[in-house]
C-alpha cells in the first residue's frame, strides 16, 4: 500500500481530486472484506492507516477502497465517503465525492470493466479547528445517484476524535460502578476508575463518600463525608460555555486548605502541597471532566426515570409543577433555583442517590448546543419536554430556526421508545417533531392545535381540555402562558402512566414561583397594590400573554399598570422584536405604562403619542418615581429579562 508514503504537507491540494487506479490490482490482505453489493457496483476492500484511526491533531483521512462491476454499465454513478459524527455536536457531518468528468475517464463507472478491480484513494479532509468537536466518526460509502443513494457501507470501527482543545467523556464505564451500598455514594476504587485517575494520598482502608462538591458553599449543606472538587477557571471555560460568559478567574486548588476539615478528600489536577499527610487526592488530568464522567457514571446506575424539559420559557415552572406532581406518591430529585447549565446539571447529579423513583431537570440552551454536544447524552433522559419555542437566546442561535434546532438536541441521548412530550403550538413544530420521530421516540403533544393529544382548545385556567377521548377541567391559578407548562406536566403524567386525576389535583394547588408570575399583596408607601412578578425573565409571548392575564385579574381598567423592562438575548433582532410590542400594548392598553432599558427606548417611541406611558433608562430609575406614580389599589405587572434588574422594582415594592 503506498498510502503511507503520503505526507499531508505534501498533499495539501491533493484531497480535492483522490486517485483512482484500474487493471491487475489484487485487493491487499489488511484491506480486504467481505463482497458487499452497493447498487450495481461491489466494494471488495476498505482500509485506513492505523495512526488515522485516533485522531489527536488535524488530518487528512486518507482511506484505499477497492470496486468491481458485474457487467458493463450504462449509467455512471457517484461514489461518495462520509464522515458521521457519533452525535449533534459543533462538527457536522463532511464528505469527499470522486469526481465527475472527463479529465480521467477511470472516474466515470460507465467506462468501467467487469474483469477489473478499481482502487479509489480518498482524501478526506477535515473541518476547521474551530469546527471539530471529540465526537468520534463513523466512515460510510455511499453509491448514490443525483437523485437517490443506492447502497451504503458503513465501516465498523470509528475514528476516534481526542483534540485537547474540545471537551472529550468517557461514556463507558466498568460494571463496578454498579456496586453500590446504601448510604455510600462513591468507594476510592469507583472513582478511581471512572476518571483515570491515581490516589497519590491513598484513602485508608473502607473509604466511602455520600456527596461531591464543586463549590465550598455546597459543603454544609451535602451530607458527610463529601469529597471536594477543585478546578481551575481555564477548565470551566473548557466545558462549559457559560463560564466564558462569567469569568472570576478562581482556582480553588489554592483554597483546598481551607475546606479540609470539612472534606474526606479532593479530586485535584495538580498535587496539593502543605496538606495533611494522610489527607486523599485523587489526581486526575481535567478535573470538570473528571465531574461530568462521575455525573454520567452515576446516571448509569441510576434506576429511576429522568425527565429533561426544556424551550423557550417555562421550564422551571413545568420542574415546579413536576416535582409537586411526583413527589407526591414517589421519591424524586429535580434541579432548583433555574441551575440549568451544563456545569450545573453534572454537579446535580453527582449526588442523585439511584434509589430514587424520578429526576426532573431543566435544561437550558447553553446545556444543550454545546462544542462536545447535548448534556443529555450522558444523562440519557427517558421523557423529554419542550415547552416553547420563542424570540429568546436569538443572540445565540441567529433565527426561530436555530433555536428550534438547538431545543431538540434534548432528544440526544435517549433510547428508542422514550416519550418526547411537545408542543403542538410552538413555531417549527414540524423540525422538531422529525428530530423525535428519528430517535424513534414516542410523541405526546398538547396545546391548542386540533392534533395536540392533550388539547386546550382555549388556553385559560379554568377550561376543560381532552386527552384519549376523555375531558377533564383544569383548575391552575397561574397566567395563559403557564397553564401551557401544566398542560406539559400533565402529558409527562399520561407517559409515566400516572392517573391525570392526581395531577389535576396538585395543579389546583399550585403557587406560581417568584419572579415568574407570582402574585403578591403589597403595601407601598399606604397604597395597597396587587403584584403580578414576572421579573426573572421575558420573552415577546410572555409579555403577551403577561398582559392579557393583567386585564383577566383587573376588571378596572384604571388600575391596570405594566412596567416592562428589556428582552435580552434577541441580537440583531432586538429593535424589530421591541418595536412589535406596539401591537400588543395598543390591544391590552394598561392605564399606565412605564418601559425600562436601552430597547424598550424603541417602544416608547412607537406608543408615547397613543397611551400613557413614560421611559426609564432602568428600573434604578424608575424606583424614586413609583410613589407620584402609583394609586392605592393597583394592579401592577412587572415583566422583564434578568439583566433589566426587575427584580428590585418588585423588591422595592414589597419593601425588601
Amino acid at each position: 500500500m503506498n498510502i503511507e508514503k503520503k505526507s499531508d504537507s505534501a498533499t495539501q491540494n491533493f484531497f480535492a481530486a483522490s486517485e483512482i487506479e484500474c487493471g491487475a490490482i489484487s485487493v491487499p490482505a489488511a484491506a480486504k472484506i467481505s463482497p458487499v453489493k452497493l447498487g450495481k457496483l461491489t466494494l471488495r476492500g476498505f482500509w485506513i492507516p492505523q495512526d488515522r484511526r485516533k485522531l489527536r491533531e488535524r488530518k487528512i483521512i486518507w482511506t484505499e477502497t477497492y470496486w468491481s462491476i458485474e457487467k458493463f454499465l450504462k449509467e455512471n454513478y457517484q461514489i461518495q465517503l462520509v464522515a458521521i459524527p457519533e452525535r449533534r455536536c459543533r462538527m457536522s457531518a463532511f464528505s469527499q465525492d470522486i469526481p465527475q468528468g472527463e479529465e480521467n475517464p477511470m472516474w466515470l463507472t460507465s467506462n468501467w470493466k467487469p474483469d477489473a478491480i478499481y482502487k479509489i484513494l480518498f482524501a478526506l479532509e477535515m473541518p476547521s479547528l474551530e469546527k471539530i468537536a471529540n465526537a468520534d466518526l463513523t466512515l460510510e460509502l455511499r453509491v448514490k445517484t443525483e437523485e437517490k443513494i443506492l447502497g451504503v457501507y458503513r465501516e465498523p470501527q470509528k475514528i476516534e476524535m481526542r483534540f485537547p482543545h474540545t471537551p472529550y467523556y468517557n461514556l463507558n464505564f466498568p460494571k463496578s460502578i454498579y456496586q453500590n451500598h446504601f448510604g455510600r455514594m462513591w468507594t476510592a476504587r469507583q472513582l478511581e476508575e471512572i476518571t483515570g485517575g491515581k490516589w497519590i494520598v491513598p484513602p485508608p482502608e473502607g473509604w466511602f463518600v455520600r456527596s461531591i462538591c464543586r463549590k465550598s458553599h455546597y459543603l454544609d449543606i451535602f451530607p458527610e463525608p463529601a469529597l471536594y472538587i477543585a478546578t481551575t477557571q481555564k477548565q470551566r471555560e473548557l466545558h462549559d460555555i457559560y463560564a466564558r460568559q462569567n469569568k472570576n478567574r478562581l482556582d480553588t486548588h489554592r483554597h483546598l486548605h481551607e475546606f479540609v476539615n470539612k472534606t474526606a478528600g479532593a479530586i485535584v489536577s495538580r498535587p496539593i502541597k502543605n496538606l495533611s499527610p494522610d489527607y486523599p487526592q485523587l489526581l486526575v488530568k481535567d478535573s470538570v471532566r473528571a465531574m461530568f464522567e462521575i455525573a454520567f457514571a452515576s446516571r448509569k446506575r441510576f434506576q429511576g426515570k429522568v425527565i429533561a424539559v426544556t424551550g423557550s420559557n417555562g421550564k422551571s415552572t413545568t420542574v415546579a409543577m413536576l416535582r409537586n406532581i411526583l413527589s407526591k406518591d414517589h421519591n424524586i430529585v429535580s434541579t432548583r433555583s433555574n441551575k440549568n447549565v451544563a456545569t450545573s446539571l453534572a454537579t446535580a447529579f453527582l449526588n442523585y442517590a439511584n434509589d430514587k423513583a424520578y429526576a426532573v431537570l431543566e435544561i437550558g440552551s447553553m446545556a444543550l448546543d454545546t462544542e462536545w454536544g447535548s448534556i443529555t447524552c450522558g444523562l440519557c433522559p427517558n421523557v423529554a419536554v419542550i415547552t416553547s419555542i420563542t424570540e429568546a437566546h436569538l443572540l445565540e442561535h441567529g433565527s426561530l430556526e436555530g433555536v428550534a434546532k438547538a431545543k431538540s438536541c434534548v432528544f440526544e441521548g435517549m433510547e428508542p421508545g422514550g416519550f418526547a412530550i411537545l408542543n403542538r403550538d410552538m413555531p417549527y413544530y414540524e423540525l422538531i417533531e422529525k428530530r423525535a420521530e428519528e430517535k424513534f421516540l414516542n410523541i405526546i403533544t398538547f396545546g391548542s392545535h386540533a392534533e395536540a393529544d392533550v388539547r386546550m382548545e382555549k388556553i385559560l385556567d379554568g377550561e376543560n381540555f381532552s386527552f384519549a377521548r376523555r375531558s377533564y377541567r383544569l383548575n391552575c391559578h397561574v397566567p395563559p402562558d403557564q397553564i401551557y407548562d401544566a398542560l406539559a406536566a400533565i402529558a409527562v403524567t399520561a407517559a409515566l402512566a400516572i392517573p391525570i386525576e392526581k395531577a389535576l389535583q396538585v395543579l389546583g394547588k399550585f403557587e406560581m414561583l417568584g419572579g415568574r408570575g407570582k402574585i403578591i399583596d403589597a403595601v407601598y408607601k399606604e397604597k395597597n397594590l396587587r403584584v403580578i412578578d414576572g421579573s426573572f425573565n421575558a420573552t415577546f409571548l410572555s409579555i403577551k400573554t403577561g398582559l392579557e392575564y393583567l386585564n383577566s385579574v383587573e376588571e378596572n381598567p384604571k388600575s391596570r399598570v405594566a412596567v416592562l423592562g428589556d428582552i435580552a438575548h434577541l441580537g440583531d433582532s432586538s429593535e424589530k422584536v421591541h418595536r412589535q410590542l406596539a401591537e400588543v400594548i395598543l390591544a391590552d392598553k394598561p392605564d399606565r405604562i412605564f418601559l425600562c432599558g436601552e430597547f424598550m427606548k424603541m417602544l416608547w417611541e412607537e406608543i408615547k403619542d397613543k397611551c400613557n406611558c413614560l421611559w426609564f433608562e432602568s428600573g434604578q430609575k424608575l424606583i424614586p418615581e413609583l410613589d407620584k406614580l402609583l394609586q392605592d389599589g393597583d394592579c401592577v405587572f412587572v415583566k422583564g429579562s434578568i439583566p433589566a434588574k426587575l427584580n428590585a422594582v418588585v423588591k422595592e415594592l414589597k419593601g425588601i
